[in-house]
């Protein structure tokens, strides 16, 4: 259902890089095309979703579309060798974390609201159709979070 892509347009491209010293910054930008129930959204998660500093363009949601954004910040410190390469890497890591964790927090806010509606305090003894889409997405979410945890970890590891 959220599906994220980080792609390039002829208006800006989907990562900026700047490295100044030992530090380097990468701002990823994300677009989601969102679900026809996106319409629909509860007041309180589209509240707290205009409050998200990983924002940008909330007036692309009447087109169905929503940007988002994120920084990573990479800082070597001064004693160790700095490489480029790896603390582009790291940033773009660390900045893709902040885009799939908004993610995750999103589909587990609308999952939870969704369940308390269909089925109230009682839990479900088969997963029905309106909820699963969500329900896939909070994990895939969480998936990718962990990856990127990970993959941080790897670059933080490398000697």
């Amino acid at each position: 259902m959220f599906k994220v892509s980080f792609k390039d347009t002829e208006k800006s491209p989907s990562k900026v890089v700047t490295k100044a010293g030992n530090i380097t910054k990468v701002i990823l930008r994300g677009t989601i095309a969102l679900p026809d129930f996106w319409k629909y959204m509860p007041e309180h998660i589209d509240n707290w979703l205009k409050c998200y500093r990983h924002i940008d363009g909330y007036e692309d949601i009447s087109r169905n579309r929503l940007t988002l954004f994120a920084k990573g910040v990479a800082k070597c410190n001064p004693d160790d060798h700095y490489d480029t390469v790896l603390g582009e890497r790291l940033a773009e890591a660390r900045a893709k974390y902040a885009i799939y964790k908004l993610l995750y927090d999103l589909t587990s806010k609308l999952s939870q609201y969704y369940m308390t509606i269909l089925y109230g305090n009682k839990i479900p003894v088969a997963k029905e159709e309106p909820i699963e889409g969500i329900l896939k997405d909070v994990d895939k979410y969480k998936q990718l979070c962990l990856r990127e945890k990970q993959h941080q970890l790897k670059l933080l590891n490398h000697e």
